[in-house]
């Protein structure tokens, strides 16, 4: 197995499974945990997170731009009650933010938070 460190949890999730197309890394396809998917390398990683509980979940990809200078990301979820998945998908996002990226040190800012 390859020597690799990432989050265990985001927003109360388990991670359950990390796609690192920088490196070529799935975690999910012992014992040479390459992607099943053909895709070429690029810096992108996909979370899947479930929660120990109710089964909610969320996928999260995180991608640099190819022509700009920025942090992109995708979030998704799923489970039975929306108003509980909208509430999750918020705090996935600060954490993001705040805790993964750490935004206010690396001077990183939310193009949705910025104020014209």
């Amino acid at each position: 197995m390859k020597d690799r460190t990432y989050p265990t949890e985001i927003g109360g999730l388990e991670i359950i499974s990390v796609v690192d197309l920088t490196i070529g890394y799935d975690s999910t396809n012992p014992p040479n945990y390459t992607p099943f998917l053909p895709i070429s390398s690029g810096h992108m990683i996909q979370f899947r997170a479930k929660s120990r509980n109710d089964g909610t979940s969320i996928v999260l990809t995180i991608r640099t731009s190819g022509t700009e200078p920025k942090i992109k990301y995708y979030v998704e979820g799923s489970g039975r009650e929306e108003g509980e998945v909208s509430g999750l998908l918020v705090r996935v996002i600060e954490e993001l933010g705040q805790v993964w990226m750490e935004d206010e040190k690396n001077g990183l800012v939310n193009k949705d938070q910025v104020v014209t």
